[in-house]
């Protein structure tokens, strides 16, 4: 099975399905501040689907704005891979979630740091 750059999945999706041209002027971004892709299990497309692609809670709810590229990547992405299995809202959450789970101890981190202390 020919392996899929994520990379390039993501610009594709947000380009609206045509492959981006390489921008040779400009140098790589730097990612060594991201993390390494370990070898893709068989299931990982399922475990993205069944992780990501759901209908939002139906617990309160508030508003979030978002740029207007960043939302046509999102609603594209639905509309490819999510059809009505799931909603926009419920992909966000789930995206915001899985976020939080996998940064969790370097945001408490950087939080108790900056914690202004009422007395020296």
């Amino acid at each position: 099975m020919k392996e899929v750059d994520d990379n390039e999945f993501m610009k594709m999706v947000a380009s609206g399905g045509n492959k981006p041209k390489k921008d040779e002027n400009h140098p790589p971004a730097d990612n060594s501040r991201k993390r390494k892709d370990a070898p893709v299990p068989e299931n990982h497309i399922s475990d993205y689907i069944n992780t990501f692609i759901q209908r939002g809670s139906e617990s309160e709810k508030s508003t979030v704005y978002l740029s207007k590229e960043l939302i046509s990547q999102l609603k594209n992405i639905m509309a490819t891979i999510g059809g009505d299995k799931a909603t926009l809202g419920g992909y966000v959450e789930a995206i915001i979630a899985a976020h939080f789970e996998q940064f969790k101890d370097e945001i408490i981190r950087l939080f108790n740091e900056n914690i202004k202390q009422p007395f020296q």
